[in-house]
C-alpha cells in the first residue's frame, strides 16, 4: 500500500527535530513534536510515546507524548501513564514485537481510551533493549510493513531522545542527591566541636568552619575560603607553629601516603597546642566520577594538656611523698627493732650478775646486821629486783 505522504516530509520532520535539539529544546517537548509528525506523516488520529518504567516490581508505560488519547492512571499525581497494560499494548512490551491489529479493538482498553480501528505498536531499542513504545492509531486504511520502514527514522530518533530524557532524569537525580549529601556534610562540618577543612585533591579548599578560622586566627568568613589553595595558605600560616617545616612535611606526608592519622599533637610558637586528625575520604561526585577529599580536623588542647601536666606533677609528688613516708616508716620500724634487741641484750647482760648480787644481799641478809645496814641491803635487793623486770 502507497504512503500519502513524502519522503521530503519525513526528512523536513527530522531536519526540524534535529534543529530544536542541537538548539537544547527539553527533550519532552521535542517527543511531543516527533510524535505529532509520526500522526500527520501516517494519517492516524490517536497516538502516544510512552517510557517503561516499573513501579512495584511492575512495568508502566510513563507517557512523555500522548496526542487525542488517554491512559487514565489510577494515580492522579500521573493520569496519562499507563499502569493497565493487558492489552494490545502488553503484546507489544511483554513479547518485544511489532504489533499491527486492522480490526476494531476495544477489549480490556482503559475507559478513556476509544475504540482501536487500526493499531500499529513499535518497540522502541535502546542498545538492544526494549526501552519505550509508540502507538499510533485509527488510520482510515490500516497499517502495512511499508509504514513501519518509512517511519523507521522518526522511531530511531525516538530511542535516542527517551535516551536523552533518562538520562536528564537520572542527572538531575544525582544533583539531587549531591546536593543532599552536601547540605549534610555542610551542617556536619558548622556543628562540630572541631576547626573542619575540606580540600580537594587539587589542594583548594571545599569547606571550612567557623572554628578552624578562630584557631588559625583567620579574619575571613568560612565561606570565603572555598577556592583558597591550601598550600599556599599552609606555607603563610608555618610560622604559627613551633616547628614550620615539619608543620608542612607532615601535610605532604598525609597526602602522599592518604592514610588515617588520628591525634597528632603539633606544638605552637606561642605555647598552644593543636590535635589534629587526617582522613582521606572517597565519594561518588554529581557526575558519578570517584573523586578524592582531604578532611582536616584541628582541635586546641592546651588547657587539657595543662590539666593533664599538673595531674602528671601532682602524681609525682604524691609518689615522692608516699615514697618519703614508706622510708620514715621502715626507719622507725628499723628503730623499734633495734631499741627491743638492744633492751633484750642488755636485759640478758644485766640479769646474769643481778641474780649474783641479790643471791649474796640473801645470803648477808641471815647474818647479823645493824638496823642501818639492814636498810642498805634492803634497797640493794629492791633495786636488784626492779632491774630483773626490765
Amino acid at each position: 500500500m502507497n504512503v500519502n505522504t513524502s519522503h521530503k516530509s519525513l526528512l523536513d520532520s527530522l531536519t526540524q527535530i534535529s534543529s530544536y535539539l542541537a538548539e537544547g529544546l527539553d527533550t519532552i517537548q521535542l517527543l511531543d513534536i516527533l510524535l505529532s509528525d509520526m500522526l500527520n506523516l501516517s494519517n492516524s488520529k490517536y497516538g502516544f510515546i510512552g517510557e517503561i518504567q516499573q513501579r512495584d516490581n511492575a512495568n508502566y508505560l510513563k507517557m512523555h507524548a500522548v496526542i487525542n488519547l488517554q491512559a487514565a492512571s489510577n494515580n492522579p499525581a500521573d493520569k496519562n501513564d499507563l499502569y493497565n497494560l493487558n492489552s494490545l499494548f502488553n503484546d507489544v512490551i511483554k513479547n518485544d514485537k511489532v504489533v499491527i491489529s486492522n480490526t476494531l479493538y476495544d477489549d480490556k482498553l482503559p475507559e478513556s481510551c476509544p475504540p482501536l480501528s487500526s493499531f500499529l505498536g513499535i518497540p522502541i531499542h535502546y542498545k538492544k533493549n526494549i526501552v519505550a513504545m509508540v502507538c499510533v492509531a485509527n488510520r482510515a486504511d490500516g497499517y502495512n510493513e511499508e509504514h513501519i520502514s518509512y517511519l523507521q527514522p522518526l522511531f530511531s530518533l525516538c530511542s535516542h531522545l527517551i535516551e536523552l530524557t533518562r538520562q536528564k532524569r537520572e542527572n538531575l537525580l544525582s544533583e539531587q542527591k549531591y546536593k543532599q549529601a552536601n547540605s549534610l556534610m555542610t551542617s556536619l562540618v558548622n556543628n562540630l566541636q572541631s576547626g573542619i577543612m575540606v580540600e580537594d585533591d587539587n589542594r583548594n579548599i571545599i569547606q571550612a568552619n567557623q572554628l578552624f578560622c578562630d584557631i588559625f586566627e583567620i579574619k575571613a568568613d568560612p565561606s570565603d575560603l572555598t577556592g583558597t589553595n591550601t598550600s599556599d595558605a599552609a606555607t603563610q600560616y608555618k610560622s604559627l607553629f613551633s616547628d614550620p617545616d615539619h608543620f608542612i612535611e607532615s601535610i605532604e606526608r598525609c597526602i602522599a601516603w592518604k592514610e588515617v592519622v588520628s591525634s597528632e599533637e603539633l606544638k605552637l610558637a606561642d605555647s598552644r597546642i593543636f590535635e589534629r586528625d587526617y582522613i582521606p575520604v572517597q565519594f561518588e561526585d554529581n557526575k558519578n566520577q570517584l573523586s578524592l577529599v582531604h578532611l582536616w580536623s584541628y582541635r586546641d588542647i592546651t588547657s587539657r594538656k595543662r590539666i593533664e601536666e599538673a595531674v602528671r606533677l601532682q602524681s609525682q609528688q604524691l609518689e615522692k611523698s608516699s615514697a618519703e613516708l614508706l622510708i620514715a616508716k621502715e626507719e622507725a620500724e628499723a628503730a623499734t627493732q633495734a631499741k627491743s634487741q638492744f633492751l633484750a641484750s642488755m636485759s640478758h647482760e644485766i640479769r646474769t650478775p643481778m641474780n649474783g648480787v641479790l643471791g649474796m644481799a640473801q645470803v648477808l641478809s641471815k647474818t647479823q646486821l645493824s638496823n642501818e645496814q639492814q636498810r642498805y641491803l634492803n634497797i640493794i635487793s629492791d633495786s636488784g629486783k626492779a632491774l630483773l623486770t626490765v
